[in-house]
């Protein structure tokens, strides 16, 4: 992999993020 483990840090921590608010709107609609 060409990716420096700082840029990998950084898309990990957005994927979560995103994966984070997705569960918390799915939470919401009461599922």
């Amino acid at each position: 992999m060409g990716y420096p483990r700082k840029a990998f840090w950084q898309l990990n921590h957005f994927v979560r993020y995103r994966l984070g608010r997705h569960l918390q709107r799915r939470s919401q609609r009461g599922w």
